[in-house]
């Protein structure tokens, strides 16, 4: 069954320390009362409101398609579909990119019989001013380098299940959306797409497929954790948790996003050189070149390895 998150009345007592302890927690934290539920985009304005205000403003990079579920592809990333890499058969994008004035996508979402699904996202600095001016992500950012970053779909909209290296704070703006999250040792139950496919930080994992024999580890009611938000309510989201967005209504979202600890870790870690010494011969240095590659092809933990000798 499903576990609830971790619950924070910030009534009057937001303050970056408070911001801190939270994420240092690592723990996903739904946060009410925060200075967000004040802000004049959850308490004046709705959505349909600023597109009449703006309604020639284009939205850039929709995502328009006919399936619900919005699997996330980089695209920067070439891939070859391999069903030796991946068992799941609908890789390809399943969405195309529009870039619709404000009026036209505002009455897309709201379309009730419309065969397609609409889903932005993208930096809130590409908004007109008076727009911006509506948020203020000042409480929830921990970092010169953090960003604000614009999420607005139609009901029935799905992100598929994913995890994001960086601290987040996520506030939901208008509508209602339902949240599904996974710790990160579930990782391996969720069967991620490889680390050099374009999806690579989403479950391979179709919740609604009858294909499940495919994911033997695969459990949805096996612990997760489940919040719903309502508008002015806040979650933070630590990094490499698994999570799952259902859109209940037309609703659209903000999310404060700042590089984490573990996101510093892993780039400090990343540009390491391999471990090779200037002593050693070429046989000894390919030995270990070789030894070294085999565990990251094979996705073994390095601390797991036998050591080699001095």
């Amino acid at each position: 069954s499903a576990r609830d998150v971790e619950f924070v009345d910030a009534n009057g007592k937001w303050t970056p320390s408070l911001a801190r302890t939270i994420v240092d927690s690592k723990l996903p934290t739904l946060i009410k009362r925060s200075p967000a539920s004040l802000w004049p985009a959850v308490r004046e304005e709705s959505f349909g409101h600023i597109a009449d205000r703006f309604p020639h403003h284009e939205v850039k990079n929709v995502k328009v398609g006919e399936e619900r579920v919005f699997l996330a592809r980089s695209q920067e990333r070439a891939f070859p579909t391999d069903p030796q890499l991946t068992p799941r058969q609908a890789v390809e994008q399943a969405y195309t990119f529009s870039n619709l004035s404000l009026a036209h996508f505002v009455r897309a979402c709201k379309e009730d019989e419309s065969p397609f699904f609409h889903y932005y996202s993208g930096p809130l600095s590409d908004w007109p001013h008076e727009v911006q001016s509506l948020v203020d992500p000042a409480p929830f950012t921990l970092d010169p380098l953090s960003t604000a970053n614009l999420w607005v779909g139609q009901k029935g909209v799905v992100a598929n299940t994913h995890y994001d290296k960086s601290d987040n704070f996520f506030v939901q703006l208008h509508g209602q959306k339902r949240w599904i999250l996974y710790p990160p040792d579930a990782h391996s139950a969720l069967y991620l797409f490889p680390h050099i496919h374009p999806s690579y930080h989403q479950s391979q994992v179709d919740f609604n497929s009858a294909r499940m024999s495919l994911y033997p580890n695969f459990s949805p009611t096996r612990g997760y954790f489940e919040v719903l938000l309502d508008p002015g309510d806040v979650l933070y989201v630590p990094p490499y948790w698994m999570h799952r967005v259902y859109a209940l209504d037309f609703s659209a979202s903000l999310s404060v996003v700042s590089p984490s600890e573990e996101e510093r870790l892993f780039s400090e870690l990343y540009w390491l050189p391999i471990p090779l010494r200037s002593e050693w011969d070429a046989k000894s240095r390919l030995a270990v070149a070789l030894h070294y590659f085999s565990a990251v092809l094979s996705d073994t933990s390095l601390l797991a390895l036998t050591p080699l000798p001095p």
